[in-house]
């Protein structure tokens, strides 16, 4: 979450401020702040290392009790900030899709509405697993809302999608990639010997 909306906040500093976005994103800054994405990733659920799961005994062996820990302030947590980055990408997302519109077609240009695209789509994955979270922690039965229950129906979905949306994207937007790909995976062509009749 926190990279895609360091994805975001990129794809708008390069359209809507040109002139500031080389010196914003020096190598120096990216390293440090992929650096702070992984701290955080792992700093934000230390609680869940320690928590384990709790079984008890039943006539055919055991059967799942619950957690030695309630996560549910863990879930409210990431669910907030989840709105906030969120919503915040999205406007961020619509300002720089206004900003593009007084620019011309060319590579460049392309490559970015491709990352924002992208970036759009990442968004309202996470927006869909925010509103699960928090339709669960409400205790809202999914069985009585239609929406709800289709996500909760498309969960694994688009949960393996938010996983593997990086890998898609690269491949999605790197022609050096995708031209890798192909040159690696490219069936070679027979080639014929023609042996020419000696002359006298």
């Amino acid at each position: 979450m926190f990279g895609c909306f360091l994805m975001t906040l990129n794809r708008y500093t390069a359209v809507c401020h040109p002139l500031r976005h080389d010196d914003m994103w020096t190598t120096l800054a990216v390293s440090v702040l992929l650096l702070a994405d992984i701290v955080i990733a792992f700093a934000a659920f230390t609680p869940l290392y320690s928590n384990h799961f709790v079984y008890k005994p039943c006539l055919n062996g055991w059967a799942l009790k619950g957690r030695s820990e309630s996560i549910e302030g863990i879930r409210i947590m990431s669910s907030v900030v989840t709105v906030i980055f969120e919503m915040t990408s999205l406007i961020l997302i619509f300002l720089a899709i206004y900003g593009l519109r007084k620019y011309g077609n060319g590579h460049i240009i392309r490559t970015d509405k491709s990352l924002i695209l992208v970036t759009a789509i990442n968004c309202a994955l996470s927006m869909l697993e925010c509103i699960y979270d928090i339709s669960f922690l409400l205790n809202i039965e999914s069985e009585s809302v239609a929406f709800l229950k289709w996500i909760a129906s498309q969960y694994e979905a688009y949960s393996l999608l938010i996983m593997t949306s990086n890998a898609f994207t690269i491949v999605f937007l790197s022609r050096a990639v995708r031209q890798e790909i192909l040159h690696r995976w490219r069936l070679r062509t027979p080639t014929t010997t023609q042996i020419m009749p000696a002359t006298t």
